[in-house]
């Protein structure tokens, strides 16, 4: 799931925070995006569409789950909000 995220969010600009190592099974996929990017406003507009995703407080970086329970549909959901932000919201 996290390569899948890595691979289809890259197109917006999204790249990970952290690389994976082999053997490890992350829990979510944190990421890095936009320097300019709302992540509060990111985490209403993900949490108001059902995605259960924060900031990564601190950091200039947010997450979603990719954990092994996702499927590729909630996947591609959390994809498509994405692409649908980065489109409608921001304008890019």
């Amino acid at each position: 799931n996290y390569q899948y995220l890595e691979n289809r969010l890259s197109s917006i600009g999204i790249t990970p925070y952290f690389s994976l190592d082999k053997g490890v099974v992350p829990g979510v996929f944190l990421f890095r995006w936009l320097d300019n990017i709302d992540y509060p406003a990111l985490k209403v507009f993900m949490q108001s569409n059902g995605v259960e995703s924060s900031v990564f407080y601190g950091k200039n970086a947010f997450f979603v789950p990719c954990h092994d329970g996702v499927t590729e549909m909630e996947a591609d959901y959390m994809c498509s909000l994405l692409e649908y932000y980065y489109k409608n919201i921001l304008g890019l």
